[in-house]
């Protein structure tokens, strides 16, 4: 371990990204269409339990590889041993047991998430029971949200820093108030769907944060009047509008040079995030 002086501008943030959007907003298609893979490098997709974007995984495609977690009958799931078998399973990929990587893609992040709060909280939030834990003790949920969120924390940085070429993690969206002091009467903007404080800090945890919305001709004529198709996909870049959770990692001279939004496309997206970098990179002297 040490510390290096680099010389040479690198477009890293797409290659450790977040895609967050309501369901059916076509974030695992997008990932599953558009990210690096071959048949000699594959895309694999670790799916969370309970995630329904798993429907729109290619099953049988020589390039992409998905890992579903299968139930026994009757069988009961232990948050405990979940967290643990998703963690496994994901380094055991990342760690080239399964073959090599190309791309990899975590689906369903917040899934994943609530097994980790469940655990911590000892069953009390899949149970409906998380707020008498606070009855109790005012501070309890405080702890548990605390110790979930190093926990998610951990397990991601560790995941990025792997040396796989592109990551990629999908999750819902939420609302989260500008204000929490003012509790309801407080503004809302939107952030990937995690539990507490989670929704805003784990923006910083990635590379390139993009918020996964689908527009509909009926729902947002204003937004696709000249388009041939009755749905246009984008992804929102920046964080404009309704949408706060939205974020790249570069120089401010870059982030001007983004538009608001983009097609749902890795090849697409990495191609504006070069051309920003180098139309931003200083002349030589």
């Amino acid at each position: 371990m040490k510390y290096t002086t680099p010389t040479e501008p690198k477009v890293a943030s797409i290659h450790r990204m977040l895609i967050h959007g309501q369901a059916g907003s076509g974030k695992t298609s997008a990932v599953c269409e558009t990210w690096p893979k071959s048949s000699e490098r594959k895309l694999h997709i670790a799916v969370a339990p309970g995630e329904q974007g798993a429907a729109t995984i290619p099953q049988g495609h020589p390039a992409v590889a998905p890992y579903l977690l299968e139930l026994d009958e009757g069988e009961r799931l232990d948050s405990g041993l979940v967290v643990r078998l998703i963690e496994d399973t994901v380094f055991n990929i990342l760690g080239g047991k399964f073959g090599p990587v190309g791309s990899f893609c975590f689906d369903g992040f917040h899934k994943y998430y609530g097994f980790i709060l469940d655990n911590v909280s000892n069953g009390a939030l899949f149970k409906g029971d998380l707020g008498k834990e606070a009855d109790a003790d005012p501070y309890a949920s405080a702890r548990m949200y605390n110790r979930a969120r190093e926990r998610a924390r951990s397990f991601v940085g560790k995941v990025n820093a792997s040396p796989v070429p592109n990551i990629v993690w999908t999750c819902w969206d939420g609302r989260e108030a500008d204000d929490p002091t003012k509790g309801f009467k407080s503004k809302t903007h939107i952030f990937p769907g995690l539990p507490g404080q989670a929704a805003k800090e784990f923006v910083g945890e990635f590379g390139l944060v993009v918020h996964s919305r689908i527009y509909w001709d009926q729902r947002d004529p204003a937004f696709i009047k000249t388009a041939p198709s009755r749905r246009i996909a984008k992804w929102q870049i920046k964080p404009e509008g309704d949408v706060w959770g939205a974020m790249t990692k570069a120089p401010i001279a870059v982030m001007d040079r983004l538009p608001d939004y983009c097609e749902q496309d890795y090849n697409v997206l990495k191609k504006i995030l070069d051309d920003a970098w180098a139309a931003a990179r200083p002349a030589s002297p």
